[in-house]
């Protein structure tokens, strides 16, 4: 017969850490915010000419990706989240230099 063994069986590791659910839909509305700003900001740069009607679509487009950036920052900085200073430091100063280049 087999003899017994006396360490346990080894624990799985893992070197990355599973995120919570509102981290990660966090992390998506940021990425989705961005990719917004970039597409309105591409799509009007391809045109080239914005009359009055396009300029008021423009702003339309570029205050919902902003407002998708500064939902994902509150998001982030609620305890249910879980940031850590670090992540809640940079995700401020990412936000605050994005809605900065689309107010200037």
């Amino acid at each position: 017969p087999p003899k017994p063994t006396l360490t346990p069986p080894a624990l799985p590791l893992s070197h990355w850490r599973t995120l919570p659910l509102q981290v990660t839909s966090a992390y998506k509305i940021l990425n989705d915010g961005a990719e917004y700003i970039h597409a309105t900001s591409t799509k009007y740069t391809l045109v080239g000419k914005i009359d009055i009607k396009e300029g008021g679509n423009l702003a339309v487009e570029l205050r919902k990706g902003a407002e998708l950036i500064g939902t994902a920052t509150l998001l982030l900085f609620s305890p249910s989240c879980g940031s850590s200073r670090s992540l809640r430091h940079y995700v401020k100063q990412s936000s605050r230099s994005v809605l900065a280049s689309v107010i200037s």
